[in-house]
């Protein structure tokens, strides 16, 4: 958003301005088109924005409530490598893609996978000023199946 005060009046234009890795300046310009001196230069890195989550739960029951694994993710990401493994250690989906989308089927067979845990391992490489870095996440994720 933009704030600014003019005669004793505060004005507010709010736009959905999204916070985008790198360094920005403003200037201004009036209404006859005389432009200010640039700012100073502020930068924005991925650390102050949230990079990347997996839940731990998800339900591929076919009720539309929930189906998919889907990340906490931020416009930063460039791409991920995810493995998500069964208890024996076999994968049963692996993506490059951020947005993972995983329907709890099987990636070998196309079988759903039985109600249980799952272990993943991924590599999530943010979009940083310095450019990407890699971020290393492990954890589980539940599959529960019920009745639709």
């Amino acid at each position: 958003s933009v704030d600014y005060i003019f005669n004793d009046t505060v004005y507010y234009y709010h736009e959905n301005l999204e916070a985008v890795v790198g360094c920005y300046t403003v200037t201004a310009v009036d209404s006859l088109g005389n432009e200010s001196a640039m700012s100073n230069k502020i930068c924005i890195d991925y650390d102050e924005c949230p990079a990347y989550g997996i839940p731990n739960v998800f339900t591929p029951n076919g009720d539309g409530f929930n189906d998919y694994l889907l990340p906490y993710s931020s416009a930063n990401v460039d791409h991920i490598d995810l493995k998500i493994f069964n208890r024996w250690g076999k994968i049963m989906y692996e993506t490059d893609d951020p947005e993972i989308n995983w329907d709890g089927k099987n990636q070998n067979n196309n079988q759903d996978c039985p109600a249980a845990p799952y272990f993943y391992v991924c590599d999530v490489y943010i979009i940083t000023i310095e450019g990407l870095k890699k971020i290393n996440l492990q954890g589980s994720v539940t599959i529960v199946r019920g009745n639709n």
